[in-house]
């Protein structure tokens, strides 16, 4: 892709992230808007919560693990709950 081309259709996103890494990710993974559209920006089309340190609870959440990535298309957010598992 030309990054000088026009782009045509954009969706606003809201990040919510625990870790310094998920959000140099997320820097990565996406298209910044230029100071402008910033000044601009109005209401996110999405949000997306990157909470590895929040385990579900397969009773309540309705999940069969303690991990989840959760959709709802109706409000326009996602939540990705996982965990990061290290090795020493």
């Amino acid at each position: 892709m030309d990054l000088q081309e026009p782009i045509l259709h954009a969706e606003k996103f809201r990040i919510v992230n625990e870790m310094a890494s998920q959000n140099l990710f997320i820097h990565q993974l996406l298209i910044r808007p230029t100071e402008d559209e910033l000044n601009n920006y109005g209401k996110e089309d999405f949000t997306i919560i990157a909470a590895p340190g929040f385990q579900c609870n397969p009773e309540l959440d309705g999940t069969h693990s303690e991990a989840a990535i959760s959709i709802n298309f109706e409000k326009n957010r996602n939540y990705m709950r996982f965990k990061i598992f290290r090795r020493n």
